[in-house]
């Protein structure tokens, strides 16, 4: 639950950037210890490193059109912060089933870290 939990504070201390630190830490502490734990700590690290890669895409896309567009483009770049809200959404459904002792997958996740 805390590593979910984490990833809120993450994300909402840093829009989005820093939201996978705390999963990070957690996963390497707990990983050997406890299997529901590591595979909790898993989903958030997955999911928020899914959330840096889809924000730096949007920023480069979101760039490359501001300039074609010459500057009026730059309009939609807060369109950046998205992919961290819609991961705030998962990070508290995946905290309250993790409390409820569920083993629940963040839907369009990467499974990087396993």
């Amino acid at each position: 639950m805390f590593s979910h939990l984490a990833v809120l504070l993450g994300h909402l201390l840093s829009w989005g950037f820093l939201g996978w630190i705390g999963p990070l830490i957690i996963f390497l502490m707990y990983k050997d210890r406890n299997r529901f734990v590591r595979y909790n700590a898993a989903e958030a690290l997955n999911g928020a490193i899914a959330v840096v890669i889809a924000q730096v895409v949007l920023g480069v896309v979101l760039g490359i059109f501001g300039f074609v567009t010459l500057g009026l483009g730059f309009a939609a770049f807060p369109l950046v912060g998205i992919p961290a809200l819609i991961q705030l959404i998962f990070a508290i459904i995946g905290a309250v089933r993790a409390n409820q002792g569920e083993w629940w997958n963040y839907p369009l996740n990467i499974r990087l870290v396993k």
